[in-house]
């Protein structure tokens, strides 16, 4: 069912549509609590006419659920993608069975309504490849790890931040700084593999898994260049600084199967989710 301004239930699929103010507002009144604000008072006759609170302000089963699993989860995940269109950060949270993550468009705002979907623990790492963005990729051939000054990754990722407007002009000024006035210490071979990065440039995605009680968690992430024809190039492990002072990072090529064992790699083990929950109740 559609109401106004986005906010819409679909119970066949499990999934819900809310804007930022539907979602305040739909969680105040889950814990009770009257709304805040005017956008929240607005927002809740927003959510009666989409069938998600009843006439007595009754909360739908599935939002309820949809509520609980996002606001006290033991497992959240960030999936952010940076490409042409703009960036966008996907929250997924597991509580106990209940598994709901957003999809939300690349430059979307608060205004505009996000679509949640529930979703099962068999199929997580599905649903985090997809939100990335993964797709089959095989390592090209002769490609091997590249060691480069953390500026110039920066000005990679800078790229991939910005929008359609100024993408193609951001890969050009990319391009020109890597230079050997700019970057005299890199070898000819780091400077070419940096050079046909940039220029397959697709995307940046990372995806951070964080788990325990709310301020007792820990976590893993991964961090991946998505060069198309050039393949995949992650890095997850903190810079290394040289004797010079300057801190470096390194890329490597990965399949997109090595991928997909990496993101299964950030999920936490049941030993590690006991540690955090005793330590949270410590």
């Amino acid at each position: 069912m559609t109401g106004a301004a986005g906010a819409a239930l679909d119970e066949a699929r499990g999934r819900l549509r809310l804007t930022a103010h539907q979602l305040d507002a739909l969680a105040l009144t889950v814990r009770s609590a009257a709304p805040e604000t005017a956008d929240q008072r607005r927002a809740l006759d927003e959510l009666r006419s989409a069938g998600i609170l009843d006439g007595q302000d009754r909360v739908h089963p599935l939002a309820a659920q949809f509520v609980l699993a996002m606001t006290a989860p033991l497992i959240r995940m960030l999936v952010e993608t940076s490409g042409p269109q703009g960036t966008s950060a996907a929250h997924v949270a597991v509580a106990g069975e209940d598994v709901w993550y957003s999809e939300p468009w690349p430059g979307s705002g608060p205004d505009d309504p996000v679509t949640y979907q529930r979703a099962e623990l068999p199929t997580i790492v599905w649903d985090l490849g997809r939100l990335a963005g993964l797709h089959r990729s095989q390592v090209p051939a002769g490609a091997t790890a590249v060691s480069a000054p953390a500026g110039l990754v920066d000005i990679v990722l800078e790229m991939a931040s910005l929008g359609p407007a100024e993408w193609d002009d951001a890969r050009t000024v990319a391009l020109a700084t890597t230079t050997t006035e700019r970057w005299p210490d890199l070898d000819a071979q780091t400077r070419a593999r940096w050079l046909a990065i940039v220029a397959t440039l697709r995307s940046w995605w990372r995806v951070t898994v964080s788990w325990g009680d709310e301020g007792a968690g820990t976590g893993r992430w991964l961090s991946v260049l998505d060069c198309g024809a050039d393949g995949y190039w992650r890095w997850d492990h903190p810079e290394d600084r040289t004797d010079d002072g300057v801190a470096r990072v390194s890329l490597v090529p990965v399949s997109g199967g090595g991928l997909w064992e990496a993101l299964q790699g950030l999920l936490p083990s049941s030993a590690e989710l006991q540690a955090a929950v005793g330590h949270g109740r410590g």
